[in-house]
């Protein structure tokens, strides 16, 4: 197998430092059910209050912004966020309007129906959407190429260990560089010293990295500052950990020690529409 680590390597060159992103997930539901998904979301019942963790989300970005002195870059995403325009518009007004929030980073198949309402009032440099490309279709293209250079496809090459995802990583084998590799590369090793916290509102926590599968920092019933201040320490140690655990277990990424230790559920399962389900297969490895 050819390794993709060489991608990997170089799009983490041009990333921000991790204390300058944050990402946040309103609910877990979505439409589809992609064979690689990392949180694997399925269809159900959303929360019943979806701003549940905006004063979290809030307190922790101006936490950020103080320590850093720079805007933090809001990552949203899911589940599919298009699956409640209206609120999505909403919240990304308030979002636009905190002193401590930069840029916007949606990631969406942009399948539903909408997205021309939640952006109609948002500054173009302010907004960056970020798109399946496996569950594409010609009405995406189109609405694509209406969004006027604000859309892209997601290009990282990082294989994910976690959710349905880790299914098709099992035959994965690694090249003899990686093992040398230091635990800050997203895709070999520990994610939490190369993305953002985590604040996911169905479950009102707070979590070391991006995905749900990792430690929670907290909960909403915490002050932020306090929560802030444990995310700090734990990402001093984390890597470390999770680097000797994957020695010590024979485990190829770090996502594979926060996976089998996780008892998180990405949703409240309901009943699956098969007639929007939509299946598609992870791509197969170049020889």
């Amino acid at each position: 197998m050819v390794s993709d680590m060489p991608q990997v390597i170089w799009h983490n060159l041009r990333q921000k430092p991790m204390l300058q992103r944050i990402f946040y997930v309103p609910f877990w539901e979505c439409p589809y059910r992609c064979e690689d998904c990392c949180v694997d979301s399925w269809p159900g019942r959303p929360p019943k209050d979806l701003e549940a963790g905006e004063a979290m989300l809030f307190g922790l970005i101006a936490a950020q912004a103080r320590l850093t002195g720079h805007a933090v870059a809001l990552h949203i995403y899911g589940g599919e966020p298009l699956m409640r325009p209206r609120y999505l518009r909403d919240f990304m007004q308030r979002a636009l309007g905190h002193a401590g929030v930069g840029k916007l980073y949606l990631y969406s198949t942009l399948r539903p129906r909408g997205i021309q309402s939640v952006v109609a009032k948002v500054p173009k440099g302010r907004l960056r959407i970020v798109v399946n490309p496996d569950t594409a279709n010609d009405a995406v293209h189109a609405r694509m190429a209406a969004l006027d250079g604000i859309a892209e496809f997601y290009r990282n090459p990082t294989i994910f260990h976690t959710g349905r995802g880790r299914y098709g990583a099992d035959g994965y084998q690694e090249a003899w560089f990686e093992r040398l590799l230091p635990a800050a590369l997203p895709g070999r090793s520990c994610f939490a010293t190369a993305s953002g916290m985590l604040i996911n509102g169905p479950h009102r926590s707070v979590h070391l990295c991006c995905l749900p599968q990792s430690p929670v920092v907290g909960h909403f019933n915490q002050d932020p500052s306090n929560v802030f201040s444990a995310y700090r320490r734990k990402l001093e140690t984390f890597h470390r950990e999770v680097r000797a655990r994957m020695r010590a277990e024979g485990h190829v990424h770090a996502c594979q020690v926060c996976e089998q230790d996780s008892a998180y559920d990405s949703t409240h399962h309901g009943p699956l529409d098969e007639a929007t389900v939509q299946w598609h297969p992870r791509p197969q490895a170049q020889s």
